[in-house]
């Protein structure tokens, strides 16, 4: 009997707030966020009223915001937020109900009516003449929850010209477990669509031996030279430096750092060096990835393996009228230490082309996987000063992303940008 009343004392005091907890709120709150993954600043407006609160004016270029916030209550609504730039303008339409949110998508070129599937959309949409992928969906709606969009512009890649035309991709995989790397597999898996169609690739950090050797063997069939890792003896790890080329390499060599700081002794710094003849046309490419951080020690160690690279270098003899190219993660932060940078140039004797793409290539506030609160700039492709001079030169930061569901809401393949440089050279 006591059991009984017990019970039935439990019912009557929680019931009422269990009931409370398992209803749907009268007034629910949804947040539209958006991903601008473009090199262009949008601009957001919303008609006053409506329920809907504007809270930002303007989306900068790889950033994800929340623009706005829907209050939901029984009152049916439309609304539109609106999104622009110079060129092109479009709409993020949202259709409040009584019982739900439905959302969709309005522009010159595409129209999606407002519906509820909470599943992956993705649409090819053409905005001022640059192919665009629209995508969204949507999350616990029925508790307020939140719409994501995503406007991703497709890359533009450089087209494989003739020989007096090269151009490289420099990327730092970020494929190092030990040190915290996440989703390795996901990232990696899409990285051969990003890395084709170039006339070399610099990759770093690529130590994870088994599913690195799975991210070579498929650039491989595009890529038939990969570069030899290097190993210093006593060291921990290899180099994670790679040089892939699908044309003849006519020389290889590489050297090993032997100044270090720290516990990043344990990987084998160093430089490669191929010497690649691309349709009769000599390219001499040098990659590194030196000592990070920006204290003095690690400051000190860098600038020494720049000296040694330097050395290696002209220790090539290589011809005045052959071109030289440099690239890979020098961890030289031309925003935090620009007299670095000015020295870095100085002592390899070489020149940064003009950067037409992102201001920095390790930016925390717009890539997923960035340490905060770390903004720099530490990818390059450099050309040597005592070579062959190209006739036209650019490089290029840019974010390597994706949209599938395993890297959804994260977007980025590596905690660092990419940086690509265009060269070309005078015909013979």
């Amino acid at each position: 009997m006591l059991k009984k009343v017990t019970v039935l004392l439990w019912l009557y005091l929680f019931t009422p707030a269990l009931m409370a907890m398992s209803q749907v709120p009268t007034e629910r709150h949804t947040i539209i966020q958006f991903t601008n993954s473009t090199p262009h600043t949008l601009y957001a407006y919303i008609e006053e009223g409506n329920n809907v609160d504007l809270l930002t004016t303007e989306v900068l270029p790889l950033s994800t915001v929340d623009v706005a916030n829907i209050t939901r209550t029984n009152v049916e609504q439309n609304i539109t937020i609106s999104l622009s730039n110079a060129d092109y303008s479009f709409n993020l339409t949202q259709k409040v109900t009584e019982d739900e949110l439905a959302f969709g998508f309005d522009s010159s070129e595409l129209t999606i009516a407002p519906q509820t599937d909470n599943t992956i959309q993705q649409f090819e949409i053409q905005l001022a003449e640059n192919d665009n992928t629209i995508a969204f969906n949507s999350e616990n709606l029925h508790l307020g929850g939140r719409v994501n969009y995503v406007l991703q512009l497709h890359d533009k890649k450089p087209t494989i010209g003739p020989g007096n035309e090269f151009s490289l991709l420099s990327y730092n995989i970020w494929a190092t477990t030990i040190f915290g790397s996440k989703k390795v597999d996901s990232r990696l898996t899409e990285m051969p669509a990003v890395m084709s169609g170039y006339d070399a690739l610099v990759l770093t950090e690529v130590f994870d031996p088994i599913r690195t050797s799975k991210l070579l063997k498929q650039l491989s069939k595009e890529y038939s030279f990969t570069s030899s890792e290097i190993f210093k003896l006593g060291k921990i790890m290899q180099s994670g430096t790679r040089i892939l080329t699908p044309w003849p390499v006519e020389a290889e060599k590489s050297l090993k750092y032997t100044n270090c700081s720290g516990i990043q002794c344990a990987a084998t710094r160093g430089v490669i060096y191929t010497r690649i003849n691309k349709q009769g046309y000599i390219y001499h490419v040098f990659a590194t990835h030196t000592q990070s951080s920006d204290d003095d020690t690690n400051r000190a160690a860098r600038l020494a393996q720049l000296e040694e690279m330097g050395e290696f270098i002209r220790a090539q003899h290589i011809s005045a009228d052959e071109a030289v190219i440099l690239a890979g993660d020098f961890n030289v932060n031309k925003i935090g230490l620009p007299g670095d940078r000015d020295q870095m140039a100085y002592i390899l004797n070489a020149t940064e082309p003009e950067n037409k793409g992102h201001n920095l290539s390790f930016d925390s506030n717009t890539n997923y996987w960035a340490e905060k609160p770390y903004l720099e700039y530490l990818d390059y492709t450099l050309t040597g000063n005592d070579n062959l001079q190209p006739i036209s030169a650019s490089q290029e930061i840019f974010a390597p992303r994706v949209l599938t569901q395993s890297l959804w809401g994260i977007w980025d393949l590596s905690d660092h940008y990419a940086a690509r440089g265009y060269f070309i050279y005078p015909t013979k």
